[in-house]
């Protein structure tokens, strides 16, 4: 299930949100639902934000808000992929394989890949969207769904 963790050093943030299991297509992924809605709470606040950002985000699939349900559908899985997409367009680190892996304790990098995983890019543009005061404290916050906020709540980091 979802957690909330202290960060590598090299991630950029002082609160890390982190997934147990992968996120994206079966298999591999095995879909934990706090750990789906973690994800799509991102994306879709991340979109829900997109201009805000130095250089906007496009469109979310399909002209589609992301649903916060726990179930990975196709939006979710186009979301994660543009997502992937468009921060490699920056010029980022990142792998766009549409998968969203739980990032390592000690590092934001893969050590297979050599990329910074998703999850971390996705908390990054999450507390941009949000503001850090309510990103720091997302297991109170109002857009968090109630199982989520179980989860991150029962991580008590």
């Amino acid at each position: 299930m979802a957690f909330k963790t202290v960060p590598p050093r090299d991630a950029g943030l002082d609160t890390l949100y982190n997934v147990h299991m992968p996120v994206g297509p079966k298999p591999p992924c095995t879909n934990q639902v706090a750990d789906v809605m973690l994800v799509q709470l991102c994306l879709q606040q991340t979109f829900d934000a997109r201009l805000a950002f130095d250089v906007p985000f496009p469109p979310p699939p399909r002209g589609q808000r992301i649903e916060v349900d726990g179930k990975v559908g196709p939006i979710t899985l186009e979301a994660i992929v543009l997502f992937q997409k468009h921060v490699k367009l920056l010029g980022k680190s990142i792998r766009p394989d549409g998968i969203v892996n739980r990032a390592a304790a000690l590092s934001a990098e893969s050590q297979i890949s050599h990329t910074i995983f998703t999850i971390v890019f996705l908390n990054q543009t999450l507390r941009k969207a949000i503001g850090n005061g309510r990103f720091r404290q997302l297991e109170d916050d109002s857009i968090t769904p109630f199982a989520l906020k179980v989860a991150l709540a029962a991580s008590g980091a």
